[in-house]
């Protein structure tokens, strides 16, 4: 199973204080919506429906975004 990196992990990864991490997580996100939002579409109530449970461990989920690289 894989875990996402916590704050303070990636303060001592790249030797910054855990509120400096946090700013850029955050400021990082709101920098992504203001340029990708052009490339994000809302489902339907139905679509919803119709596309949950396929994710095996997120069953409400009906897809994902993930910047982890593999």
């Amino acid at each position: 199973m894989f875990f996402y990196q916590t704050y303070r992990m990636l303060s001592v990864l790249f030797n910054a204080s855990v509120l400096c991490v946090k700013d850029f997580v955050l400021d990082s996100i709101n920098i992504f919506n203001r340029h990708l939002s052009g490339f994000i579409r809302w489902l339907t109530v139905e679509e919803w429906e119709h596309l949950r449970g396929n994710l095996p461990y997120i069953h409400a989920a009906v897809g994902a975004i993930d910047g982890t690289s593999h």
